[in-house]
């Protein structure tokens, strides 16, 4: 049988333009002539190369994945042209489908529910290494550079982030060749190899990264955020890793604790006192063994969303997407939780940072429970909506006509699964930056003054309405920015 480059069936097709193009040598072919096409890839091919694919003996067919959950209703923006499905295959993996046929790219992202929240307190960085190592081969293609050759080679990009909890992969390519680069994509949650030798090379990217944040006012300030959290929250660690923190860990040695023992009794009072030795030691650990561990430990399916968009159909999609996820194993990983609150011991403290460029910046924090449960009701944007506020009589149009602040932003900066920040972020003018005490007054008299008001419903009514006429009108968004939303 007559094959695409990823092995699906090529069919006779008739062209609806007047000339049609070969993706392989990329000649134009008049309308009459005959051409093979792969319904899947999107993959059209004129007779010539047709002849040079190597035709392969029909495989027996692969029985279908089964879907516990498949859903098409899915409310979408009024100008959205594209179709969308969401499916749950049976290892919990969910999964958004999104058909546009209109696609100049393909594109698909996967997001896993671990961060550097996770990270062992002896191995900061680790849960961001693994990120960067899952690039670097698989048990299929254990080719350090296939995956980032194929996609270059085929019009594609790709990247990743690791954030406090949740790491993400993205990837865009050619639609032809969305196939081949899902099948690479899928790899590194089944099979990746973390070789020694890229371990030790991928190593020095992660310094080299670490070097280059040191230069960041962004990443000064966050880490800053950061450090002034309790050291018993995960919201304190250091989540990029460097060379210092990314190591084999050598054994520690038994170290013996006498404990009291369960029944015994007070020597002063004359009885025998009861004691236990406890023997506590640590074997030595290889990064790479650590890393291994990781993945096993919180690559689990159900902790994964993926989403992918393509030229294809939606039913073509599924075919395509559900056989290279469904082997990711599912080990049912338990959400993370942590023990008490990052800030309750260290509010009202003044933070003051020397920035590496010319920055004039003044930030409030305030520490709030999760929100992430409150998605339908949005409390906090009631308060960003008025604390940011630009019309007459607001914080920033006061401030503004001071000379002491150029412009002011309002909002959640972090929501993780156990607290939130609500944060105002106001840029000063060289005047402001010497009237920081009276900013922060102006600042908490407005937030006493929305204390003290009951909430209005025509404040939460323009919220609302200026959230739906966003989403009613939104623009669509390139192939890969609309898989990683």
């Amino acid at each position: 049988v007559e094959v695409c480059p990823s092995g699906h069936p090529l069919e006779p097709f008739a062209m609806e333009d007047e000339f049609g193009e070969c993706d392989l040598c990329g000649c134009d072919q008049p309308e009459d002539a005959p051409m093979r096409s792969c319904r899947i890839c999107d993959f059209d091919v004129c007779q010539s190369c047709t002849a040079n694919l190597a035709p392969r003996p029909r495989a027996a067919a692969v029985p279908p994945v089964p879907v516990v959950e498949r859903s098409d209703d899915i409310r979408k923006p009024a100008i959205d042209g594209r179709s969308y499905r969401y499916v749950k295959l049976p290892n919990e993996l969910r999964v958004v489908l999104v058909s546009d046929g209109e696609a100049d790219k393909a594109a698909a992202s996967l997001d896993v529910a671990v961060g550097h929240a996770c990270d062992p307190p002896e191995l900061p960085g680790l849960a961001h290494f693994l990120e960067h190592m899952l690039f670097l081969g698989t048990a299929k293609y254990p080719d350090e550079d296939d995956y980032t050759t194929f996609l270059a080679q085929n019009g594609g990009a790709s990247n990743a982030y690791t954030a406090f909890e949740n790491t993400n992969y993205h990837f865009e390519v050619l639609p032809a060749h969305l196939p081949g680069a899902l099948d690479r994509f899928a790899q590194f949650f089944i099979a990746p190899l973390f070789t020694e030798g890229a371990t030790g090379r991928e190593l020095k990217a992660i310094e080299s990264e670490n070097a280059k944040n040191l230069q960041s006012d962004t990443w000064r300030l966050a880490q800053l955020t950061r450090w002034a959290a309790s050291p018993e929250h995960p919201q304190h660690k250091f989540g990029t890793g460097n060379t210092e923190t990314l190591r084999d860990l050598a054994a520690r040695p038994v170290t013996l604790d006498l404990r009291p023992a369960p029944g015994g009794s007070s020597a002063a009072g004359g009885g025998a006192v009861r004691a236990r030795l406890v023997a506590s030691c640590r074997p030595p650990l290889a990064i790479r063994d650590a890393l291994f561990a990781f993945h096993q430990r919180h690559y689990s399916a159900n902790a994964m969303r993926l989403c992918v968009v393509g030229k294809q159909s939606l039913a073509e999609l599924e075919q395509l997407v559900l056989p290279l996820f469904y082997p990711i194993p599912n080990i049912n990983r338990p959400p993370p939780a942590w023990p008490g609150e990052p800030y309750a011991s260290t509010m009202r403290r003044a933070l003051v940072n020397v920035p590496v460029r010319q920055l004039r910046l003044l930030t409030a924090l305030w520490p709030m429970p999760p929100i992430r449960q409150l998605w339908r009701s949005k409390p906090h944007r009631y308060i960003s909506h008025l604390l940011g506020h630009e019309s007459e009589g607001s914080l920033l149009s006061l401030l503004k006509g001071r000379g002491w602040v150029d412009s002011l932003c309002a909002g959640e900066s972090v929501s993780a699964s156990d607290f939130a920040m609500f944060e105002v972020q106001m840029a000063l003018s060289e005047e402001g930056d010497g009237k920081v005490d009276e900013i922060l007054l102006e600042l908490f008299a407005a937030v006493n003054m929305l204390r003290a008001l009951p909430p209005a419903r025509w404040v939460f009514e323009e919220c609302s309405s200026l959230a739906e006429m966003g989403f009613r009108y939104k623009e669509q968004d390139e192939p890969m920015d609309a898989a990683n939303s």
